[in-house]
């Protein structure tokens, strides 16, 4: 099928300062890609747009705009928006400009995953109806900007409202309900980034617990709640607005950038913690000692650990290691590694096809039922059901016959 050329003419004058564009010829029309991925195209005489699922049928509402049919098959989240409804450029500009928006994410069955080769992610986005619950394979820190919703996961419901934010680990699942014109900002970066350039923020004695000691902490379980002032919120937009304009930069070049932006928007969620918390002055530095035995537990989750081996490791006494622990986490060496299982294990039974015992094993929980018990515990379902609703088969990972980590 032949392709207005005039239309893809005036989409590439708009996509020009987008670093990373590509055209491809597809669907007998021609596709324009960022990072590779499809974000606009054109099909005949049409502009085919990107969209969010859960946005479908109020798009397909509005004038001149129809499913992407292929075959038959109407692809989820993408339409056709007919050329005649285009010819003023500010209608042309607000559909490009709301595929460009939609985070770089996509879902299987409840997972979220990034889909372009990025570390970190910023963009908004207006929730009109209710989220489901779902889960994503990488960090999320959820700034609440406008309206309200109910936030639902493990660690139960609370409304939130612009101001309110959540951090949420990787394989935590969560969903908004109740949405009156939700309009929330996320930051998502992925677990490779936060243990290799941003491992460093385990020392920090802000960061360290923003990201590595608060979430696991009772009663979040993989989640953290913080509230900002006003004046907070409008600097965290500032470096989030940053973050989102370098999504279309050259990877290569911005890399730092990133690193940088994330840090100072941790900075100031850090100090809003450590207020809420009461920690008044300068907070001192986790003990060595307490970082030497988090990175041991990470490096080696499958061993058979108990308070005793970690101590002899540090060369410790296991009431002093506990102390230290405690002051640093608000839990002992045990219970975060606990933790730590909990989320390994939630990640494999999202990205294997290996059995629900093996996964246990892997993670140091070689009794079926202890596993069982301490799974539930933590996520608020069985590994079992935690699986069905939200295991995804675009990624799949083979445990190694050790059972290591």
């Amino acid at each position: 099928m032949a392709y207005d050329a005039e239309l893809a003419q005036r989409i590439r004058e708009r996509m020009t300062a987008v670093a990373e564009v590509s055209e491809k010829k597809m669907f007998g029309g021609l596709a324009f890609l960022t990072s590779g991925n499809m974000t606009v195209g054109v099909y005949g005489d049409s502009l085919i747009a990107r969209i969010a699922p859960e946005a479908m049928d109020a798009a397909l509402a509005e004038p001149g705009v129809r499913p992407f049919d292929m075959g038959g098959w109407p692809m989820r989240g993408w339409v056709l928006v007919a050329g005649e409804d285009l010819s003023a450029d500010d209608e042309l500009e607000r559909w490009i400009d709301r595929s460009q928006r939609l985070p770089p994410v996509e879902s299987n069955q409840g997972l979220f995953h990034f889909t372009e080769p990025m570390p970190a992610y910023a963009g908004s986005y207006l929730h009109e109806w209710d989220s489901p619950v779902h889960t994503h394979s990488f960090v999320e820190i959820a700034f609440a900007i406008g309206g309200s919703a109910t936030h639902h996961s493990v660690a139960g419901r609370h409304e939130m409202r612009p101001g309110d934010v959540v951090l949420l680990r990787p394989g935590v699942w969560h969903g908004y309900e109740d949405c009156r014109e939700f309009e929330v900002y996320n930051c998502c970066f992925s677990s490779e980034l936060l243990r290799r350039e941003l491992s460093w923020t385990r020392e920090d004695p802000l960061l360290g617990y923003l990201l590595w000691a608060g979430p696991y902490s009772s009663p979040g379980r993989g989640a953290l709640t913080i509230r900002l002032e006003p004046s907070a919120i409008g600097e965290c937009l500032v470096h989030l607005d940053a973050l989102a304009a370098l999504r279309h930069r050259p990877l290569a070049l911005h890399r730092p950038d990133i690193v940088g932006r994330l840090s100072l928007l941790f900075g100031q969620l850090g100090r809003a913690v450590a207020q809420a918390r009461g920690v008044s002055g300068a907070p001192g530095s986790a003990h060595p000692a307490v970082v030497q035995a988090m990175r041991l537990l990470e490096a080696d989750i499958a061993r058979s650990w108990t308070l005793t081996g970690l101590a002899a490791e540090l060369h410790l006494a296991p009431g002093y290691l506990v102390r230290l622990f405690n002051a640093a986490t608000g839990l002992p060496p045990m219970a975060y590694l606990a933790q730590l299982r909990a989320e390994h294990a939630a990640l494999l039974l999202l990205h294997s096809d290996e059995p629900v015992t093996s996964i246990g094993r892997a993670v140091g929980w070689p009794d079926q039922s202890g596993f069982a018990r301490r799974f539930k515990a933590h996520h608020g379902l069985s590994a079992t059901t935690y699986r069905k609703r939200f295991a995804t088969r675009a990624t799949h990972l083979r445990l190694p016959a050790t059972a290591a980590s």
